[in-house]
């Protein structure tokens, strides 16, 4: 078998996902949901991060390639590191809302398409208990 495991093994003996990415479709978007996914398998499964694998570990093909191909897998893991935070924080009665000053970046936190660098502010709402704390950043996109 190709490293640890056998791809009949690594298929039969985890959890896999399958993320599909469209010509048209946002890669980006993808991402995030993906890591939404995983951080949520993590947490109600009582893995570890470590326990996260590419098909290419089991397999040695080169996937998932979007994210192989342009090293973003620590930026991917990163991204399921801070849902699973926000998973234990709304345990514990907390949650987030971004709230865009500007009309370039939409309340879900995409940012609209812009030709030149702005710097801009975004504000981030923490509540809990019907108590909030606002906390303002200044960014450039």
């Amino acid at each position: 078998g190709y490293m640890l495991i056998a791809n009949r093994g690594g298929n039969n003996n985890s959890i896999g996902i399958e993320s599909c990415i469209n010509e048209n479709s946002d890669i980006y978007l993808t991402w995030q949901r993906t890591a939404k996914l995983v951080a949520n398998l993590l947490y109600n499964n009582n893995l570890s991060f470590d326990d996260v694998k590419q098909h290419h570990y089991f397999s040695g093909k080169n996937c998932p390639q979007t994210i192989r191909e342009n090293n973003m897998w620590d930026h991917f893991m990163d991204l399921v590191k801070v849902e699973y935070k926000a998973i234990q924080l709304n345990k514990e009665g907390y949650s987030f809302t971004l709230i865009s000053n500007n009309d370039l970046i939409i309340n879900n936190g995409r940012i609209l398409y812009s030709n030149e660098e702005k710097n801009i502010n975004i504000t981030i709402r923490i509540s809990k208990n019907n108590e909030y704390k606002d906390l303002d950043f200044k960014i450039t996109i």
